[in-house]
């Protein structure tokens, strides 16, 4: 998800923020859930109806996590190039 607005960014110790990761995914200097790439695309599945909501676009939930496919491997956490 892009970032616009602070109060999605996440945390590092002593509160200090962090642009490169949301708050959902990184608090206090540390992932909040051990889990692979697959895992957080089903994660990110089930927030599909408010993403939706808040969307001129509607995705369907296979077209989203399509999306995730396509985009996760280049965030940080992912990439391992």
């Amino acid at each position: 998800m892009p970032l616009t607005d602070t109060r999605e960014f996440a945390t590092e110790k002593y509160g200090s923020q962090n642009r490169e990761y949301c708050i959902c995914c990184y608090e206090d200097a540390s992932f909040t859930r051990d889990v692979d790439m697959e895992g957080m695309i089903g994660i990110c599945a089930g927030f599909l109806d408010q993403y939706n909501a808040d969307s001129d676009r509607q995705l369907t939930l296979e077209e989203a996590k399509e999306k995730m496919r396509e985009n996760f491997p280049k965030l940080k956490r992912w990439n391992n190039g």
